[in-house]
């Protein structure tokens, strides 16, 4: 959101969903999410259990201090392959990849409703 203030605060009231849906982008709100659940669980690994990501959307985050770029080739639709990435704008792209024939809009709506 443009206008607010304090970003941190608008995105975490998108990721909520107690703004309006006109106000924020879906995607850089899914990417952003995507971002902050990896770093949380890193920080503090009770809080969260990023193997929903890969049990879920079969969407795996690399470590931290690993990188890798996704280019949309290494996706295998093998019903037990996972996709590694390295940030949230990776996971969003293969996420859409894989589920969503591409379309990271719609990829972007289901990851957030999930997680709503």
């Amino acid at each position: 959101p443009a206008r607010q203030f304090d970003q941190d605060c608008a995105l975490k009231l998108a990721i909520c969903n107690d703004i309006g849906e006109a106000s924020y982008d879906w995607e850089r709100v899914a990417m952003a999410t995507a971002d902050l659940l990896r770093a949380t669980a890193a920080e503090q690994p009770s809080l969260i259990n990023i193997d929903y990501l890969k049990n879920r959307y079969r969407v795996e985050f690399l470590p931290y201090g690993q990188t890798a770029v996704y280019d949309g080739t290494s996706t295998s639709h093998e019903p037990m392959s996972v996709t590694k990435v390295a940030t949230g704008e990776d996971f969003l792209h293969a996420m859409a990849d894989l589920h969503h024939h591409g379309d990271t809009y719609v990829a972007a709506r289901r990851f957030l409703g999930d997680l709503r």
